[in-house]
């Protein structure tokens, strides 16, 4: 067990006012990326939509906090996205078959 303190953000003020399902949790932590989540949309757009939304609310943070504008935070995720996905390396901690 780790001495470092774990900090989780708040839900949305509005997913407490009109209730939901939480569909991901993303945790940083020793240098990792560890998520849970569930399937959540009938077909996989729905994700995409959803990661769609993501970036644009990352590109803002960038845009709030740093001198990186929107359109370039997101171009940045987006090309970053497009590497990772084809890259032929395993998901963290997505099961693999065993080769024998």
């Amino acid at each position: 067990m780790s001495d470092m303190p774990f900090h989780p953000l708040r839900v949305p003020a509005q997913a407490v006012e009109h209730g939901g399902d939480e569909i991901m949790r993303a945790v940083i932590a020793n240098g990792g990326l560890y998520l849970s989540l569930k399937r959540a949309f009938d077909d996989p757009e729905g994700w995409g939509r959803a990661l769609a939304e993501i970036v644009k609310h990352v590109a803002q943070i960038y845009a709030n906090e740093t001198r990186i504008t929107r359109e370039m935070a997101a171009n940045r995720i987006i090309e970053t996205f497009a590497q990772e996905m084809a890259s032929d390396a395993p998901a963290a901690g997505a099961a693999t078959p065993n080769r024998q």
